[in-house]
Parts: structure tokens; C-alpha cells; sequence
């Protein structure tokens, strides 16, 4: 993601996340592992943050290291509840447990996006953040949902130099989980707003192979 992308984040996030997790260590509460707390962020607000376009929310997601999760699940639990709780800008939910594949790429050999003295925000990558926009496209089917993921396309393909994808590369992504399972003829549908979007914007298809 783009080196201004901690600037553009709400200050309210950041200063709150940091604050929750010293003062959740200053009451000796147990604490899931060393400090400091890494994290990726992720979420609908992010990718319209980090390309300058006015959010439609301030929130964003924070994903736990699912090591971290496997090893110390009760504890984990008890710090999402406090930060959520004390933070309503970060979604906790507990499915958010970061997928193996994409924590080890967001993190292994990675900087931290932004540090502070008790926690570590790593951004996740961009293919990840489509398949965020894809699955809320194929629940809501909302345009400006489509709209976020033609932004979010274009770095994937800036950030690979592809000129497109096909469709069986794009379902190859790893996905986020997904409460309610939709079928597939859903997600082809989302895959084909997104690409008639995309084509629209540039006069070229951003993912070929697609289902009619």
C-alpha cells in the first residue's frame, strides 16, 4: 500500500489502539504474546484512505496473528474484547483472525506500515483487499461498492504490472471469511460488475474468462 497510507488513517484509530493495548498491559491483565502487538489492518475504509478518496467510514478491520490466536485463544479473546470496547473505530470481530497465507505475506520480511510502542499495523495485500470489496459486492451489489474495487484493481495490477487477470486468478486469491454463503453465480455476477466497471473507466477488460 502507499507509503501515505498511516497518514490518512483517523488519528482516532491509531491513538486509541495504541492507548487501549498500554493500558490493558498496565492492569497485568495476561497478554497473548510479546509486545509489541502485531496486526493487520484491513477493511472498506482503508483502500479509499490510501488513495486519497474521501472514506465512507472511518472504520477499519484489525486482523490477529493466527499463531497467536491458536496458541492463546481465551486470552486473544479477552484483549479483543477490551480493545473493542474501548476502540469504536476498529471492528474485533472474531472472525477476524488473519488467514495463515496472508499474515505471512503482509508480515514476513515486511516493515510495519506504522509502529508504536505497543503495536505494529501491517497492511494486508491488495489482492486480499479486492476479495474484501468482492465479497461485499456479491451481499450488497451496491455501485459504490463496485467503485472501491475498480480502485482496488488498479494497484493490484499496478503493484504485479499484469495488464489483467483471468477469473480462475482472481478465485485463487485467498478470500476473507464469509458469514452467510452466497452461490457462486453471485460472485461470477460481482466478478462481471466489477470488470464492466473497470472496462468503462479504461476501455479494457480487467479480468477475462469471465462466466456470461
Amino acid at each position: 500500500m502507499p507509503a501515505n497510507l498511516a497518514s490518512r488513517l483517523p488519528p482516532a484509530v491509531l491513538s486509541g489502539l495504541e492507548g487501549a493495548v498500554a493500558k490493558y498491559v498496565a492492569d497485568d491483565t495476561p497478554f497473548p504474546g510479546p509486545l509489541p502487538l502485531r496486526l493487520l489492518i484491513s477493511g472498506g475504509a482503508v483502500p479509499l484512505m490510501a488513495l486519497g478518496v474521501g472514506p465512507k467510514t472511518d472504520k477499519i478491520k484489525a486482523l490477529f496473528d493466527p499463531a497467536l490466536v491458536e496458541s492463546s485463544p481465551e486470552q486473544v479473546s479477552a484483549l479483543r474484547g477490551s480493545l473493542g470496547w474501548k476502540n469504536p473505530h476498529i471492528n474485533f470481530d472474531d472472525s477476524y483472525t488473519a488467514p495463515k497465507q496472508i499474515w505471512k505475506e503482509a508480515t514476513h520480511h515486511k516493515k510495519p506500515m506504522l509502529r508504536f510502542e505497543h503495536v505494529e499495523l501491517y497492511a494486508v495485500p491488495w489482492t486480499y483487499q479486492f476479495m474484501e470489496c468482492l465479497a461485499r459486492i456479491r451481499n450488497t451489489f451496491q455501485p459504490s461498492e463496485v467503485v472501491e474495487a475498480v480502485l482496488v484493481m488498479e494497484q493490484v495490477l499496478l503493484v504485479s504490472h499484469e495488464k489483467h487477470y483471468t477469473r480462475g486468478d482472481v478465485l485463487s486469491w485467498v478470500a476473507p471469511p464469509v458469514r452467510d454463503y452466497k452461490p457462486e453465480t453471485r460472485q461470477d455476477y460481482a466478478l462481471q460488475m466489477v470488470n464492466a466497471a473497470y472496462r468503462r473507466k479504461h476501455g479494457v477488460d480487467c479480468i477475462k474468462g469471465l462466466r456470461q
